[in-house]
């Protein structure tokens, strides 16, 4: 089986971050911090499969953790933002 974002090589995928929003993503206002706990509580689902869900989407650029540890759905991907975009140019 693959994980998600990465290929069998362990090279990772180009993001697809013009796919529809998860159940998670959904249930998550944009720009509003949510604990761990929150969203467990919010999704009833477990915790290893909220956390691989949540992984994912920040490594796919659709949600980031804040300065206290909290998930944030972002309105728009960050390769649309434009951040990362330049991350890896030398200067």
């Amino acid at each position: 089986d693959e994980l998600e974002g990465v290929s069998r090589e362990g090279r990772p995928q180009a993001a697809d971050n013009h796919r529809p929003l998860s159940k998670l993503e959904e249930t998550m206002a944009v720009d509003e911090p949510y604990s761990a706990d929150d969203l467990a509580a919010l999704t009833v689902r477990t915790a290893p499969e909220l956390l691989a869900e949540l992984g994912a989407l920040e490594v796919h650029g659709r949600i980031r953790r804040d300065g206290a540890g909290n998930f944030v759905r972002l309105d728009a991907p960050a390769s649309v933002r434009g951040i990362g975009s330049s991350i890896w140019q030398r200067h």
